[in-house]
């Protein structure tokens, strides 16, 4: 019943896989034609209905075309359908409850949006855009472009739900094909399996992914997959069976990376279980295919930087754009030796060994204990009693152990980690089927339910998520859920872009840095200008310097370069990062994007360099609410002997407070300003001056930017 999704996803990435290599070629060959894209599509439609064609001649020799399409999706098994769709109906909600808001996740807006739909010749036109990941595969992010261009910003996220359904129907698949072949005889009611794939797919790390545009999941129910094959004996030839696995292996690794340990291993037991039965020619040939699908993003690192698989590795390949040292994020994993062999301990002391979020999964705490158990006794009850069920047991608890140990010795990372929380579920669900002691019986489903409890209440009561968005203001505000859920299906990342001042038309070129690097919104806005990204990991120090001193610094003293923040950067230091660079701000805009919430503004701040051996800056920042000291909560002063440039706004998260009035007056520098409408009007104001006076009598947030530049000289 899985393969009507698997099926889906495999379309879809073959059409994306095919485009890529058209534009590649396109790419190696230097041609540059208004009709590349168009050609691409083409061959991509043409190539996917080639493989369906062969696929079908491998799978449904001697049927016609309307009935492998019906044993396809297995028509007869209506009532089966029917409940898994009842069990996944806690999913599909959560997807469309989290698809009224619009992913605002950093990773999204920095580099996943350049990689859904940038063209391999464009790196030429920008410096680090996108900043080390426009060299990872982008093949994931391909798929969900399309989903992004077919059903807009929002709803394109709703992938990640579907990537959940299917791996809820692979897992029911997979029980199923476990008790049909070493428990034939048990009786259990319909609806008992379904609500078992439930509980496996309802895991911390899995569910956390939904309404966002990461990649994490994408390639979780091939990699699945490929463990049913290891486990399963198919129908199919061994040599079509083999290439079949290969082949999966091949695309799992391209979907993500750093899934290649757990691939690594489940294709060394593959090939040591079949070594005898394969030729010299099937020996040498087989594991090669695992190159097939990544070939043409490895040739391209390797033209661009030098290193097929940049950054990664950087001490064997050597590429000059990196340091020479081999990546990886030390905030994570094992401080200490010892430690591997009790990390998911460690990491309940510590939460934030496992991932930034310091989100952490009792599923991995208690499947990594009841795996290793289950390791020693099927090991010691195999030496005096031949089990096949304890045989199949003791592989596949073995095999999780192994994915973990690779996960916490590579990265330590278990958002990268999926399958591990998947695999641990289904042995705890199979070993019901088991029927243990009533003790160890109950032992189990505490820990099941005791686990389900708290993904529950971390996914669906304290929304935590990737996509960065409190849900639950949306229970409290009808408003925002009514006027964001509109934008559904008209969000579009092409159009119906808000820019009151035109200011778009004006820039010259996007630059981004620390802390909030937004360069994949800067190329959406304005694909003909060039991307700079300043991030100094994001090649060797050195080179970005050069870039920065010789190209960037001259450009702003006499063309528009625009950085741009969200309302979290301007909250959270943005201008001032900009300053300790040497850059004053000296414009902001308000720009509005259907694929941003409802009234929340992108800003355009204009920037320019100023010589840091003659000027200093002098950052200054205050909010006027009624927390401040009473004296501070509705006035401030604030002179200088020197130049200053100040943004007065109302703060950038209150425009989602329905509490405050909608219409108020605020003085400034003596000159009074009614806001009308508080949702509508324009509350940003610059001010260049000496002095600034602020007075009001209303409880409305106001943040105020004081950038002053001292010329060293004049001292």
């Amino acid at each position: 019943m899985r393969r009507p999704f698997l099926l889906l996803i495999l379309v879809l990435g073959l059409f994306c896989w095919l485009k890529d290599l058209v534009n590649f070629l396109f790419y190696i060959f230097h041609s540059s034609s208004h009709v590349e894209s168009a050609v691409a599509s083409i061959t991509g439609i043409g190539g996917v209905l080639a493989s369906l064609y062969i696929a079908k001649k491998i799978y449904y020799p001697s049927v016609g075309f309307g009935d492998s399409v019906k044993d396809l999706f297995q028509t007869n098994r209506r009532k089966e359908w029917l409940l898994l769709l009842l069990v996944s109906l806690p999913v599909i909600l959560l997807g469309l409850f989290r698809s009224v808001y619009p992913c605002e996740c950093v990773d999204t807006y920095h580099y996943e949006l350049y990689l859904q739909d940038y063209n391999f010749s464009e790196t030429q036109h920008h410096f680090g855009l996108a900043s080390l990941r426009t060299y990872f595969f982008p093949l994931p992010e391909r798929i969900f472009s399309l989903f992004r261009h077919l059903f807009g910003y929002r709803f394109g996220a709703m992938l990640n739900t579907f990537i959940i359904l299917t791996l809820l129907v692979s897992v029911y698949d997979f029980l199923k094909k476990f008790l049909s072949l070493y428990k034939p005889s048990v009786k259990y009611p319909a609806i008992l399996l379904p609500i078992l794939a439930l509980f496996v797919i309802t895991a911390d790390y899995t569910l956390f992914n939904i309404g966002s545009y990461k990649t994490d999941l994408l390639g979780v129910p091939f990699l699945l997959e490929l463990v049913y094959m290891v486990l399963f004996v198919d129908v199919l030839p061994k040599r079509i069976y083999s290439i079949l696995f290969f082949l999966t292996a091949s695309l799992v690794i391209t979907l993500k990376l750093t899934f290649l340990p757990y691939t690594g291993i489940i294709g060394f037991v593959y090939y040591c279980k079949h070594f005898r039965k394969f030729s010299l020619p099937e020996k040498i040939l087989l594991p090669l295919c695992v190159l097939a699908v990544p070939s043409i993003y490895l040739l391209y690192n390797q033209i661009e930087t030098g290193s097929p698989l940049f950054p990664f590795f950087n001490k064997i390949f050597r590429s000059p754009l990196y340091p020479y040292s081999n990546f990886k994020d030390f905030r994570f994993g094992p401080r200490k030796f010892y430690e591997t062999f009790i990390y998911p301990i460690v990491t309940f002391f510590n939460r934030q060994l496992n991932t930034e979020f310091g989100l952490y999964s009792y599923r991995l705490l208690f499947g990594y204990f009841a795996n290793l158990i289950t390791v020693i006794y099927c090991w010691i009850r195999l030496r005096s009693v031949k089990s096949p069920v304890l045989q199949f047991f003791l592989y596949l608890s073995a095999l999780v152990i192994a994915f973990d140990y690779a996960c916490i010795i590579t990265t330590g990372y278990y958002r990268y980690g999926i399958i591990i929380e998947i695999v641990y579920g289904m042995v705890l669900a199979l070993w019901l089927f088991h029927r243990p002691k009533k003790w160890i019986m109950a032992i189990i489903f505490l820990s099941m339910v005791f686990q389900t409890y708290d993904t529950v209440n971390n996914i669906y009561v304290l929304n935590r998520n990737l996509s960065w968005n409190y849900y639950q203001g949306l229970f409290h505000n009808t408003k925002r859920l009514k006027d964001n859920a509109k934008m559904m299906f008209h969000d579009y990342t092409d159009d119906k872009i808000k820019d009151p001042d035109n200011v778009i038309d004006s820039v010259d070129a996007f630059i981004s840095m620390q802390p909030w690097a937004h360069d994949a919104l800067g190329w959406l806005l304005k694909r003909n200008v060039p991307v700079y990204d300043l991030q100094l990991e994001g090649r060797t120090p050195d080179s970005v310097r050069k870039v920065e001193k010789e190209i960037v610094q001259p450009l702003t003293t006499n063309k528009y370069v625009a950085l741009l923040a969200t309302n979290e950067g301007m909250l959270g230091g943005m201008i001032r990062s900009v300053n300790e660079r040497g850059y004053l701000a000296t414009e902001i805009h308000k720009i509005y994007l259907p694929y941003f919430k409802v009234d929340e503004p992108l800003y355009v701040i204009r920037v320019k360099h100023l010589d840091t051996s003659r000027y200093a800056f002098k950052y200054i920042e205050q909010y006027l609410n009624i927390e401040n000291p009473p004296d501070k909560r509705y006035n401030f002063t604030y002179r200088t002997k020197n130049e200053m440039t100040a943004f007065v706004e109302e703060a950038p998260y209150s425009f989602d407070w329905d509490f405050l009035p909608k219409s108020y007056d605020i003085t400034i520098n003596g000159k009074k300003i009614t806001i009308a409408d508080r949702l509508k009007d324009n509350k940003l104001f610059t001010y260049k001056t000496d002095s600034l006076i602020i007075n009001k009598n209303n409880d409305v947030t106001y943040q105020i930017i004081i950038q002053e530049v001292e010329d060293k000289q004049k001292q």
